[in-house]
């Protein structure tokens, strides 16, 4: 296989063919050799290319090969310097460690997500990318270095919310997925969550978190960046090929 693609096993079981990522430096002739390789194994392939969205002549580059426009993506950082008083509310923040309580988180998450590239794609869909986010959150319970949370009914032991991060090092940490169960959507668990979860974060010594929101997802870049003051440090595009569909 050619250095520069590289494969997603989760993305590809999921959604029933292979799902490759280009490199960002990939010159045309990687282009061309990448596109000419996938197209002689025939079968479907997806694959995606994300550069920074200055990077205009590698986007020109990408949509000359017939690679198509689908995501703005902006890259952002939070400080963990302030604390949230949480002791208003009625829940507790528990980590996930057990089986029983991780299929629930399972069900938030396959579920609760609606702004991404994938559930807008047509060869997707919503269905798939829930499932998508089901399986990156079974791998992230899974690994040694992604934790996720979840805020607790203390009434009625029921989780309401669930948050992944993976820790970077010992300073940083990288927000991956999270979201509010459909029956309490639109009743503020969403900030109540981000307190939560940065205060449990600061209190764990580290120091910023970072993270990748879709432009597509306005209520989230709303809370994030309006409301919690995270910094855009960069953006970036993302386009993707299909190839023998």
């Amino acid at each position: 296989m050619i250095s520069q693609l590289h494969r997603s096993g989760i993305d590809s079981e999921v959604f029933g063919f292979d799902v490759y990522s280009l490199d960002e430096t990939s010159t045309q002739r990687e282009f061309a050799d990448s596109i000419r390789l996938l197209e002689l194994q025939n079968s479907k392939a997806y694959v995606a290319f994300r550069t920074a969205i200055e990077n205009v002549s590698q986007i020109h580059l990408a949509e000359r090969f017939g690679f198509e426009f689908v995501e703005t993506q902006f890259r952002t950082v939070l400080k963990l310097r302030k604390e949230f008083d949480t002791s208003k509310f009625p829940y507790d923040y528990i980590r996930i460690e057990d089986e029983s309580k991780l299929q629930e988180a399972l069900i938030i998450a396959k579920s609760t997500i609606e702004h991404d590239r994938f559930s807008r794609d047509p060869v997707i869909g919503k269905e798939l990318s829930g499932e998508r986010y089901e399986r990156y959150l079974r791998d992230s319970f899974e690994r040694h270095d992604d934790e996720i949370w979840c805020v607790q009914s203390r009434e009625t032991g029921r989780l309401l919310t669930f948050r992944s991060h993976r820790i970077i090092d010992d300073r940083e940490v990288s927000l991956l997925i999270g979201g509010v169960h459909p029956d309490f959507k639109n009743l503020g668990l969403g900030v109540v969550s981000s307190h939560f979860c940065f205060n449990q974060l600061r209190e764990s010594n580290f120091k910023r978190a970072v993270t990748h929101i879709s432009a597509a997802n306005v209520p989230i870049l709303n809370l994030e960046v309006g409301h919690f003051d995270f910094q855009v440090i960069s953006s970036f595009v993302i386009l993707r090929k299909l190839i023998n569909f």
